[in-house]
């Protein structure tokens, strides 16, 4: 399975636009390039691999691969969506509107200010339970301790109108809210691309998959013939214990899940250059920037293996550089604190002065 990482100490997008660039100048098809597909996260980093083309090539002109917005896929831009029939998303300011109405209509002391607020509030609800796939019906059925059964009941009584309500108004716009649009579309390409797998090269990069269904695309795109995943920043030095350990707040817990949905280690993941070779290799890291790699893996350890902190110098490694790296001091105390804390801890048996930053 083709799934590749581009290391946090690269610039993503400019490593992802030199192997693109390479790949059409190494190639005699000048129609190579085009055929590719790439699936970014967002428009705005659609917008940004152009720009990382554009300086890749030393401004030269060039046919770009078609770059798609994997988080934003809509009839006029997603790959193939032209061809499924979909419900339309309901406009949010329509959506706020009648939300706003709903809240409004049961009678309680509340201002339309305050009811639009809410109604913000209820939407947002709503696109979280859809991105999330959680149906709010299952909400009246969680277990509710006695001191809170009151308050509990009131809530659901509001929610009622999300649970009983809003269901059988958008039937009658035939329509369906913004994040169940998303979430179907993504869907209904994954089984597109499962059914007739695209002739050209896709390429998704910089998607950790924490939405489902775009976990599924990528899914999709890593068993394809021609398909390749590039994830952003997997931490490979973090050693096992910690990698298991891993809480669903932590910055690579995306990434830990979408490799278990691939079913695949970090091991088994290789480098971008491996599947893009550019045509100037990147420059490697200095002593004192992989120390500083090797310091935020440390700092951000779990909390069920920080003890593993007071064995730091105990190998010899004790990230001494720590004394050269050219930081700026922060104007926060909390921050300074943070990063005092973390500094001591990388020099246990150090002198103190070792420790300042």
């Amino acid at each position: 399975m083709p799934v590749a990482s581009i290391p946090a100490s690269q610039p993503f997008l400019d490593t992802l636009a030199a192997g693109l660039a390479a790949l059409g100048e190494q190639d005699a098809d000048p129609l190579a390039l085009p055929r590719v597909t790439v699936l970014l996260p967002t428009r705005r980093s659609c917008r940004a691999l152009r720009e990382a083309l554009l300086r890749a090539r030393a401004g030269r002109a060039a046919l770009l691969p078609r770059i798609v917005p994997l988080g934003d896929l809509d009839e006029e831009d997603g790959p193939g969506l032209d061809t499924l029939a979909l419900p339309s998303p309901l406009p949010a300011l329509t959506r706020q509107l009648m939300l706003t109405r709903l809240i409004l209509a049961r009678g309680e002391d509340m201002t339309p200010a305050q009811a639009t607020r809410l109604a913000v509030d209820l939407a947002r609800l709503l696109d979280q339970a859809h991105t999330e796939e959680i149906d709010i019906a299952a909400i009246a059925a969680l277990p509710v301790k006695e001191e809170l059964a009151h308050h509990w009941q009131v809530t659901l009584d509001f929610l009622g109108l999300l649970i009983d309500v809003w269901p059988p108004l958008l039937q009658e716009w035939g329509a369906v809210d913004p994040a169940l649009h998303r979430s179907l579309g993504l869907k209904a390409q994954a089984q597109a691309w499962r059914e007739r797998p695209p002739a050209g090269r896709i390429i998704a990069a910089g998607s950790t998959g924490s939405i489902p269904a775009a976990a599924d695309v990528l899914k999709v795109v890593a068993d394809l013939p021609h398909g390749l995943v590039i994830l952003p920043g997997l931490d490979t030095s973090l050693d096992d214990a910690s990698w298991e350990a891993l809480e669903d707040t932590h910055p690579q817990a995306a990434l830990k899940r979408l490799l278990d949905r691939f079913g695949l280690t970090r091991a088994q993941v290789g480098s971008c250059e491996a599947f893009l070779p550019p045509l100037v290799p990147p420059t490697p890291l200095s002593p004192a920037q992989d120390a500083r790699a090797r310091l935020v893996t440390l700092a951000l350890r779990p909390a069920a293996t920080t003890e593993a902190w007071r064995h730091l110098g105990e190998s010899g490694d004790t990230l001494c550089s720590c004394r050269c790296w050219p930081l700026t001091p922060p104007s926060h105390g909390r921050a300074f604190s943070w990063a005092w804390s973390a500094c001591r801890w990388a020099t246990p048996r150090a002198p103190w002065p070792s420790g300042v930053i």
